[in-house]
C-alpha cells in the first residue's frame, strides 16, 4: 500500500527547532552526525543570491544574522517520495510541488535521501528548505535582502516576506495539497494507487476538505480497505477539484494549488459576518449583551463594502476620530453593564451571606461596589479552626 507522510514547520532565530544552517548540512550529510551515510541520492538548489556562492547553508547563516528577531528563517517539509513511481518521476513531483509553494521566486534547497527501510526496500524521502522571501528581480546585498520590504519603493527596501501559512487550517490543507499532487502523479503514470491525507485528523478536517466524513484511524487496519478508502477519496477529490482529461499540466496543477490557498479577504470578511451573527443569536437567546458581535459585525461588513466599492485608500484623520469616539462610546457602555452585572450579583451574595463571617477585603469589595453595609452588625474576620492532629501539615495559614 503507498505511504503517506507529510511534515512542515519553520526555522527562525529562537532555534525552536534547531539551527537553519545546521539542518541544511544534516541534509547534505555534511555534518559529524552523518558521517559515513551514502542515502543522499540527490541534491538541487535553486534562485540562491550571489554571495551565496551557490551554497543554501551559507544564505541561511546570513539570515541568521541579518533577519529581525524572532524572524522566520525558512520553511521545511519533508515527504515521502512513493515506491511506485520512478525516481525521475518523484523528482517531477517534488519540483511540482515546489511551483505550489512560489519555488520560482524563492531560493530553495531540497534533498533525496534513499535508506533502507525495515522491509528492506528503500525508504525514499525528501527535505525541501525554502526561504519565504520572494525575489523580484532587483539585485540586493545581503544586509538589503534581508530587510523589510518597501511597497512604495521597493527597490529601497527588502524582498517581500511570504505571510506565515503554519496556522491549523492553513496546515491541513497544505497535507491535502501533497496528497493531491503524489495522487494526481499516480493517475499520469498510470498506476492504479491513492494516498488519503485525513489519517487520525478530527472530522472538521473532512469538513475543510468536503469530501465527506470517512474517518480512518486505529481501528482500520487492514491495508486492502485502507487502500479502497483512499481510492475512494481521490475519486471525491478529483470531482471537487474538477480535474478533467482534457486539462494540461500546468492547468491542473494549478487548480490543486488553488485549493490549498488561504481563503481571499472576501471571503474571510463573510466568513466573520456569519459568525457574529450566529454568536449575537445565542447571545440574545440567553439574555446575554450582543454589543461586541454587533460591533465587530459592523467593523466587518464596512470593511467588507469598502473592499467591494474598490476603496483601498486609508481612512482619514477625521474618520478615524469619529471611529475612536464610538468605540470609547460602546467601550463605556460596556464597562458600566459589567460593572453593574458584577454589583447584582455581590449584593445577591451578601443577603445570603447576612450574619455570617466576612474578612475585612470582602467587606471593603462590598463597600467599594455601593453596597450598604450600615444594617448588618460588625464583622470580625474569618476564623480557621484546625484540630490538634492537623497542625503543623502544612496548611499554608
Amino acid at each position: 500500500m503507498p505511504l503517506y507522510h507529510y511534515r512542515h514547520y519553520s526555522f527562525r532565530k529562537t532555534n525552536v527547532h534547531g539551527s537553519a544552517p545546521a539542518y541544511a548540512r544534516y541534509m547534505l550529510r555534511a555534518n559529524d552526525a552523518t558521517q559515513g551515510r551514502e542515502d543522499l541520492r540527490h541534491v538541487e538548489t535553486g534562485n540562491l543570491p550571489e554571495w551565496t556562492q551557490g551554497s543554501m547553508v551559507r544564505f541561511l547563516a546570513i539570515a541568521e544574522k541579518a533577519e529581525r528577531s524572532n524572524g522566520r528563517l525558512a520553511d521545511s517539509w519533508e515527504v515521502a517520495l512513493p515506491r511506485e513511481l520512478s525516481f525521475t518521476q518523484q523528482q517531477e513531483l517534488v519540483r511540482d510541488f515546489l511551483q505550489t509553494q512560489n519555488g520560482a521566486v524563492k531560493a530553495y534547497l531540497w534533498v533525496v535521501h534513499e535508506p533502507t527501510a525495515t522491509d528492506g526496500g528503500p525508504q525514499t524521502h525528501a527535505h525541501i528548505l525554502a526561504s519565504p522571501r520572494l525575489q523580484d528581480g532587483i539585485a540586493r546585498e545581503p544586509a538589503q535582502y534581508f530587510a523589510r520590504w518597501n511597497v512604495q519603493e521597493p527597490e529601497r527596501g527588502g524582498c517581500q516576506k511570504e505571510l506565515y501559512s503554519g496556522v491549523t487550517v492553513n496546515y491541513l490543507r497544505q497535507r491535502a495539497l501533497w496528497a493531491d499532487i503524489v495522487n494526481y502523479h499516480y493517475e499520469r503514470a498510470g498506476i492504479d494507487a491513492a494516498v488519503d491525507p485525513r489519517g487520525f485528523y478530527r472530522k472538521a478536517y473532512q469538513e475543510e476538505l468536503e469530501v465527506g466524513h470517512t474517518r480512518l484511524g486505529p481501528d482500520v487496519t487492514d491495508r486492502e480497505v485502507k487502500n479502497a478508502l483512499a481510492k475512494d477519496y481521490w475519486a471525491k477529490r478529483k470531482q471537487h477539484l474538477g480535474l478533467t482529461a482534457n486539462l494540461s499540466h500546468a492547468q491542473a496543477l494549478e487548480r490543486i494549488a488553488a485549493q490549498s490557498r488561504m481563503p481571499s479577504r472576501e471571503q474571510q470578511l463573510q466568513a466573520h459576518i456569519t459568525a457574529w451573527t450566529e454568536k449575537m443569536a445565542y447571545a440574545a437567546s440567553i439574555g446575554d449583551s450582543t454589543l461586541y458581535y454587533e460591533r465587530e459585525r459592523q467593523q466587518a461588513e464596512a470593511e467588507l463594502a469598502a473592499l467591494r466599492s474598490g476603496r483601498l485608500s486609508p481612512p482619514t484623520r477625521e474618520e478615524l476620530q469619529a471611529q475612536a469616539t464610538v468605540l470609547t462610546q460602546q467601550l463605556q457602555q460596556t464597562e458600566r453593564e459589567r460593572t453593574e452585572t458584577q454589583r447584582a450579583y455581590m449584593l445577591e451574595s451578601a443577603r445570603e451571606a447576612q450574619g455570617k463571617p466576612r474578612s475585612a477585603r470582602e467587606t471593603e469589595r462590598l463597600v467599594a461596589m455601593g453596597i450598604d453595609l450600615s444594617d448588618e452588625a460588625p464583622q470580625r474576620g474569618a476564623r480557621f479552626r484546625f484540630k490538634e492532629r492537623d497542625r503543623g501539615r502544612g496548611h499554608g495559614w
